[in-house]
């Protein structure tokens, strides 16, 4: 009975707009309030750092230890970010409308582009909505050894805060001290980079803002992801067509890569498909015709963009963030090791994917389960 004071307590001190020591202070008072002599507990912490380990524009991190004896982070929204936010995401749409009058501009499809940015940041302003696509993602790779999702603490999280297990690990760029804690670099730049192609391409639901901050080893190698309020989102339409898109380029089938773009809608349909194929074989070949090691995906999807944009295809927001968080997992395995390269390690899993999800048994069962499911909705 007592917990469950302290802990409901605390999260109504959480409700509103208030700085980390304001929750605390009032959570404090209101508790002591309310207390019998069978409570003697104030607070649903043993120790409460006040100050941050990390702190952004949006949030602040603090470390805390619960009273059951467990470590947690707390992630803590500022005061009044909210009311400065819609602010500025009135102007953002403002000038998206004036830039959309220009035809140019209106393929880069400026307010689809806000409104994704939009649905983006409910999830950094509402911690409930990051604490759920945490949990989504751990549920996803709950079979994937070398990954792990802090555990959330729901009962202690709300719209303002959000409260994980706390996890111990290095920065996934400290190289030296990896070696010294007798992990090896490129075992955990593979294992880096099959965790996000798992990520994109089996589940579909990826964490997009993987910086250093946001990565750490443990000293079993293990990699630990941190803080999900900026995530992508795949549908299984769009993953099939990127992923054959890469598998095209590896067989270096560039018709192929042509039928994908428009089979997905990426192109319009009156374009010359060879006209197009072409251009990819002459923007690709000089990068895939270099050494495995040079190859760079991240660059390879630029020129493709490129391409695309010559031949008047409509930004896809979902795409862009899937290329910018390629080049980020590009960035972070060639820290890892210069001689890694992100092309190696996509072959082998592009191919077994290819071989589970091109045949033809593949494509007849994925069309007898939209069958049913369209079967499913009409009753």
């Amino acid at each position: 009975m007592a917990r469950k004071l302290i802990y409901k307590s605390f999260i109504d001190h959480c409700k509103g707009e208030k700085s980390a020591d304001a929750i605390i202070s009032e959570h404090k008072q209101n508790v002591e309030k309310h207390s019998t002599n069978t409570c003697n507990v104030s607070l649903p912490f043993l120790h409460f750092d006040n100050n941050p380990i990390a702190a952004a524009s949006i949030s602040q991190v603090h470390k805390a230890q619960l009273i059951t004896g467990g470590y947690v982070a707390l992630k803590i929204l500022r005061p009044d970010i909210r009311k400065k936010y819609n602010r500025d995401i009135k102007l953002l749409y403002f000038f998206a409308k004036i830039i959309s009058k220009f035809s140019k501009a209106k393929r880069l499809k400026p307010i689809t582009v806000i409104d994704k940015f939009h649905e983006t940041m409910r999830f950094e302003l509402d911690l409930r909505l990051e604490a759920a696509a945490a949990s989504e993602l751990k549920d996803n790779m709950r079979h994937d050894i070398n990954v792990i999702i802090p555990k959330i603490y729901w009962d202690l999280t709300s719209e303002n805060i959000l409260t994980t297990e706390w996890l111990d690990g290095t920065s996934i760029y400290d190289i030296s001290l990896l070696k010294e804690m007798n992990l090896e670099p490129k075992k955990i730049a593979q294992d880096f980079a099959v965790m996000f192609f798992n990520q994109a391409y089996r589940d579909g639901f990826f964490h997009a803002d993987l910086h250093a901050g946001n990565i750490l080893v443990n000293n079993q190698g293990k990699i630990i992801l941190l803080d999900f309020g900026i995530m992508g989102r795949l549908k299984e339409k769009d993953r099939l067509s990127v992923a054959e898109i890469l598998f095209a380029f590896l067989k270096r089938d560039y018709k192929l890569v042509a039928k994908v773009h428009l089979r997905a809608g990426y192109i319009p349909a009156n374009t010359d498909l060879d006209l197009f194929a072409g251009s990819c074989r002459a923007v690709t070949e000089p990068i895939v015709g270099t050494p495995t090691k040079n190859i760079s995906i991240g660059k390879l999807l630029t020129h493709l963009f490129k391409i695309t944009e010559d031949f008047g295809m409509e930004v896809q927001p979902d795409l862009l963030i899937l290329q910018k968080t390629l080049i980020m997992v590009e960035g972070i395995g060639r820290q890892l090791d210069s001689n890694v390269n992100m092309w190696q390690l996509a072959e082998p899993w592009i191919k077994k994917w290819a071989v589970k999800n091109l045949s033809p048994e593949a494509k007849l069962l994925r069309l007898i389960k939209h069958y049913l499911n369209s079967v499913n909705d009409i009753t």
